[in-house]
């Protein structure tokens, strides 16, 4: 069998299937900034630095927030219904805290008004999308009840 059913139980989703959800949700907010630096022509490879600071606030937003809104709770994994509010809910406060954080002396860079509905419309389709799947996958897998 995959790796699915080896870390997702029936009982909880333990900390295996946790770790495995939170370094997906950390790749895809990851990825969402590099392909925003890509399309905006700056570089990553050539300045890993600056590629970091610019995922950095809102990977910290997301691991703040989502930890504050339950989004790691085997119901906000496995319910599709719960994975989509809670996953709407954590995001849109974590897009929040890393647009603050950006927009703060402690990070190069300042955001116009349209990035700002940019990251949060692109961050809720995106991890959203994931987690829903995910939910829908674990149910058609029969890992649900």
């Amino acid at each position: 069998m995959g790796a699915l059913p080896t870390v997702f139980d029936t009982d909880r989703p333990g900390q295996r299937a946790i770790a495995l959800v939170g370094t997906v949700d950390l790749a895809l907010i990851t990825a969402i900034m590099m392909i925003g630096r890509r399309q905006h022509g700056l570089p990553i490879a050539s300045e890993p630095g600056a590629a970091l600071e610019t995922a950095l606030p809102f990977l910290v937003g997301w691991t703040v927030v989502a930890l504050l809104a339950g989004a790691f709770a085997r119901r906000a994994i496995t319910s599709t219904r719960t994975a989509a509010v809670v996953t709407t809910v954590a995001w849109l406060g974590a897009a929040n805290v890393g647009l603050i954080l950006r927009s703060s002396p402690l990070f190069d860079g300042n955001s116009l008004w349209a990035f700002n509905v940019v990251i949060t419309a692109i961050g809720l389709l995106v991890l959203g999308s994931w987690r829903i799947g995910l939910s829908v996958g674990l149910r058609n897998a029969g890992r649900l009840e």
